[in-house]
């Protein structure tokens, strides 16, 4: 059953507010020990839940942060009670943010290998540089220097 079950999934404020969803997502529900949360222009907000461990395993600023000298705040009452240490992310779209997360957790290289968008190659590298995400870094800059020579070719 689990092997069609992801260690992210993405959450809006109703489902924070209201509880777990149902079927495979409970299963895995209880793994989650933290949300990025990204605030919506017209209120409320978006979130991606997954596992601390999972992200320590693939970044040194992930394992800082959540096991590390940075993981030492104080726990809003909503962190407490869940059990869910909640992260605001700034900087990044949602978008952007789940398909780096997606890509680190499932492998997923579709993501990078399929794209022709220099804006989201860039900023992905941004991101994936800022986590010390070494195989993310050299994907997207192997799609980049692929991708300019094809567009250098075909002119």
């Amino acid at each position: 059953m689990l092997k069609n079950a992801t260690f992210f999934r993405v959450v809006g404020e109703e489902e924070v507010s209201e509880g777990a969803g149902d079927d495979l997502y409970d299963v895995v529900d209880d793994l989650y020990d933290v949300e990025f949360r990204f605030n919506k222009e017209e209120g409320g907000f978006k979130g991606i839940r997954t596992v601390k461990n999972v992200l320590a395993l693939t970044s040194p600023v992930f394992k800082q942060q959540f096991f590390g000298s940075l993981s030492a705040r104080k726990r809003s009452q909503e962190e407490v009670s869940t059990g869910i240490e909640v992260v605001t992310v700034e900087g990044f779209t949602f978008n952007l943010f789940k398909d780096f997360i997606e890509l680190i957790i499932s492998g997923n290289v579709q993501i990078i290998t399929g794209s022709t968008d220099f804006e989201f190659l860039f900023e992905m590298l941004k991101l994936a540089d800022m986590y010390q995400v070494q195989d993310v870094v050299e994907l997207v800059k192997s799609r980049i220097d692929s991708a300019s020579v094809k567009i250098t070719l075909d002119k």
